[in-house]
């Protein structure tokens, strides 16, 4: 092959080549043009055939839950002060969430997350990678599905599992044989002297009947940057509302079993207490 033919089936890169291939064409022989087309045929086709990079179709969400008291980032080990005027202490804070999905505009509903354990000793972070497009709020629930709740054994799970032995230390009623949904706790100084702060405080909650769904609405849109979302626990409201207040000194331990009606009241400020920002 000679260096003129060679020179013919390098890639095309501007119009001007294309010409001067051309009138090299009118000076080659007859039988020669005709192969030379078509190997000129090939970069054209080609070119032609070359897709445009699809456009992305997915975006990053990210959901942070937050705990607060008084406005007040919620530290665990921390005293506040409650409604009454009480000093509290909380040594605890761990809820479940499942069954979280973002919603569409149209309605349709995308899967974040089955079921976690949210521990505000060291409250995690989730990110998720979700179609692009525009969204009206996210669903969730608090609390273990009654599916997964009565009559479980934590030891069929991986450990790494928030319902596994390990996954859920201190959140399984054995003499129960349920979750604990939300445990809230700690000490509180009852008197409003400069005593110490020893009168126990609990409200441990996980029956079916407790498990609260939720749709916040709360319009947001994936698209190239990062969308952060954040699920904020405003612990104070826990003690209170506009129509029922707890009073720890009279009302401060619930296990569900044995006071049902304490635990329910809880229940209802803590849902009440959460919004997604």
């Amino acid at each position: 092959m000679d260096a003129t033919f060679q020179r013919m089936l390098r890639p095309l890169k501007t119009n001007q080549d294309f010409t001067r291939r051309i009138t090299t064409l009118n000076c080659l022989g007859m039988k020669r043009k005709y192969y030379l087309l078509i190997l000129l045929a090939f970069p054209l086709l080609q070119s032609r055939c070359t897709k445009e990079p699809e456009p992305e179709t997915e975006g990053m969400l990210r959901l942070a839950p937050r705990a607060y008291f008084n406005e007040m980032p919620l530290e665990i080990g921390t005293s506040y002060t409650d409604v009454l005027g009480h000093t509290v202490r909380v040594d605890g804070f761990k809820t479940y969430i499942s069954e979280v999905f973002a919603v569409k505009t149209d309605g349709s509903e995308v899967p974040l997350l089955g079921i976690d354990l949210i521990n505000f000793l060291d409250a995690p972070t989730y990110n998720w990678t979700i179609e692009r497009g525009d969204y009206q709020g996210i669903k969730f629930a608090m609390g273990v599905p009654e599916e997964l709740n009565k009559d479980q054994d934590p030891a069929q799970y991986p450990s790494n599992h928030p319902l596994s032995v390990n996954g859920s230390a201190g959140m399984f009623w054995t003499w129960n044989s349920g979750y604990i949904f939300t445990k809230f706790e700690g000490k509180a100084n009852l008197d409003g002297e400069a005593d110490p702060i020893l009168a126990p405080w609990a409200y441990h909650v996980g029956e079916d009947f407790l498990y609260q769904e939720h749709f916040i609405e709360k319009p947001f849109t994936i698209g190239e940057a990062t969308e952060v979302l954040y699920l904020d626990f405003d612990a104070d409201r826990f003690f209170y509302n506009d129509n029922d207040t707890i009073n720890i000194a009279e009302d401060n331990i619930t296990h569900t079993s044995g006071n049902v009606e304490l635990a329910e009241r809880f229940n209802t400020l803590f849902n009440e207490a959460i919004s997604l920002n």
